[in-house]
């Protein structure tokens, strides 16, 4: 017996797009603070960051839920909300992942421990873009934003390139 997909309230999808609001904003503040910089890059530091990232990537999936399943059927309205707060968190992760690769990729080896950082950190700039060229997305992208994420994809293949020495430790 097929079960039917379960709806939510249009209440409940308000109060989680708000909760995902919520962590982008906290995400921003927690990025804002964090440096980067040749002589003192913080791993740790980065690592949180990707933490947390990756906590609001898996509420998304939940909001994503609630918006597409509501009982009252599709809101316009809030799908384009939706949307917009994604393309909001792909804007600062992206922003972060452009500073820190910029510093990855002017060591000729990376730091012990920044390896898993740095492939972690290649799959989801690739993933983050690959998931913002869905036609939905478009509307929300600038054209500041556009010349990021050809900058990205330029940093992208350029540490493709080099990510053979790069995951030399040299020892």
């Amino acid at each position: 017996m097929a079960r039917g997909k379960i709806k939510y309230s249009k209440r409940e999808a308000l109060r989680m797009l708000a909760a995902l609001e919520g962590q982008i904003h906290d995400l921003r503040a927690f990025e804002a603070e964090t440096q980067y910089s040749f002589e003192a890059l913080s791993t740790d530091r980065y690592a949180d960051f990707r933490a947390k990232a990756g906590e609001i990537y898996t509420l998304s999936i939940i909001v994503k839920a609630r918006v597409d399943n509501m009982d009252a059927g599709r809101d316009p309205e809030l799908e384009a909300r939706f949307d917009k707060i994604v393309v909001d968190g792909q804007r600062i992760i992206i922003g972060a992942s452009l500073k820190f690769m910029e510093v990855l990729s002017r060591l000729d080896a990376l730091p012990l421990g920044a390896r898993e950082i740095f492939t972690t950190e290649l799959r989801s700039l690739y993933d983050a873009h690959q998931r913002l060229k869905d036609p939905r997305l478009k509307a929300h992208i600038d054209d500041e934003f556009e010349k990021k994420l050809t900058t990205a994809e330029a940093v992208l293949h350029t540490i493709i390139e080099k990510a053979p020495t790069l995951l030399s430790f040299g020892v």
